[in-house]
């Protein structure tokens, strides 16, 4: 019972859905996923989400492809450094989703 720690492979893309549908949202700027596999000690960048400036729900819902990448578990980071961005980094989501495929490797 509970959560297979085989390494899993996903499909379609993680859906991330912004919390803030205000000006905050730029917080999550640059905000890179990434797929671990901890059992092969390995990591991998999906892609990095760009804040856009629709004020919906929908514009504020973000997909990542994350297709064929394999691993156990998935990471958001986001890091704004001073006098490049006009905001502190920082995540804040209502929802996210990853799907996973039927595909499992045992490593």
């Amino acid at each position: 019972e509970g959560f297979d720690w085989r390494v899993h492979c996903f499909f379609q893309r993680s859906v991330i859905i912004n919390s803030y549908l205000n000006y905050n949202a730029y917080r999550m700027q640059d905000l890179s996923v990434h797929v671990i596999n901890s059992k092969m000690d390995s990591e991998t960048r999906c892609g990095v989400l760009r804040v856009r400036e629709d004020n919906t729900v929908e514009g504020q819902t973000y997909k990542i492809s994350c297709d064929d990448m394999c691993g156990d578990s998935v990471m958001l980071r986001v890091n704004h450094g001073r006098g490049v961005y006009s905001y502190m980094g920082c995540i804040h989501m209502d929802e996210i989703k990853v799907h996973f495929s039927d595909k499992k490797e045992d490593c």
